[in-house]
């Protein structure tokens, strides 16, 4: 099951969601913060009223991504669950890989923490499906995680200046509707007067303009755009964007 989310809270689950949603069968709960698309993130309140609702259904596991844990924007120590409901670290699984922080995504090495037998049963699994990540893909990621770590940072910075040069432009137009996402390289923009945001993805291609429609990620009425792009390149993108939509696209 799929728990929409909007602008409304933030693109972020509320605790009276996941009541509402667990039930006997249900085996697992996802949390991904920084999110994708949206870039939202929870406070450690918000985790630990989450995890308030997970203490009531003991069947439940939970898998903490945080992919983007090194790409947020605010100065706030960063809260995951298993620092802010340790009693239910015995059954979350943290999921985490190199290609984000550390811009390694054609290496394809990821990880999982978690208690000792499920990452037994995993590597069970996992061996049948594939021999092992290749040796090289493996010392290059041992290099980037044991190397120096200040580039998080100074990425992280870029990636917030190009966040503000993009909220700049894109807030011009009176049909967008843009929150300011707490990490990740997204934007997330509503576009009113919108019925078919596919349609519109595909039109915008004429202006020059790749996006991903809101829908695919159950966000009718939005448009993904990703700034993990040249400063130039992607103001460029959203003068294009905004001019379409002034043109009536």
């Amino acid at each position: 099951m799929i728990l929409p989310t909007d602008a409304d809270s933030g693109f972020r689950l509320t605790p009276e969601q996941l009541d509402a949603a667990l039930t006997p069968r249900t085996r697992w709960v996802v949390l991904n913060a920084p999110g994708n698309p949206s870039g939202a993130t929870y406070d450690a309140g918000t985790l630990q009223a989450l995890a308030e609702v997970l203490r009531r259904h003991p069947h439940t596991w939970v898998l903490s991504d945080d992919i983007y844990a090194h790409i947020r924007f605010s100065d706030q120590p960063y809260a995951t669950l298993s620092v802010a409901a340790p009693d239910l670290a015995p059954r979350t699984l943290l999921v985490d890989g190199v290609s984000k922080a550390y811009a390694m995504t054609g290496w394809r090495v990821g990880w999982g923490c978690g208690p000792a037998a499920l990452i037994a049963a995993i590597n069970s699994v996992q061996s049948q499906n594939c021999t092992q990540t290749s040796t090289l893909s493996q010392l290059a990621a041992i290099a980037a995680l044991e190397g120096p770590q200040d580039l998080l940072a100074e990425r992280a910075a870029i990636y917030r200046r190009r966040r503000d040069a993009a909220l700049a432009v894109l807030r011009r137009s009176p049909r967008l509707e843009v929150m300011e996402p707490d990490g990740a390289f997204y934007l997330l923009p509503y576009v009113r007067g919108t019925r078919d945001d596919g349609d519109l993805a595909l039109r915008l291609l004429d202006a020059g303009v790749a996006t991903v429609p809101g829908s695919a990620f159950g966000a009718p009425g939005h448009l993904r755009l990703s700034f993990a792009a040249d400063e130039a390149v992607l103001a460029e993108g959203c003068r294009r964007l905004v001019e379409a939509l002034e043109a009536g696209r």
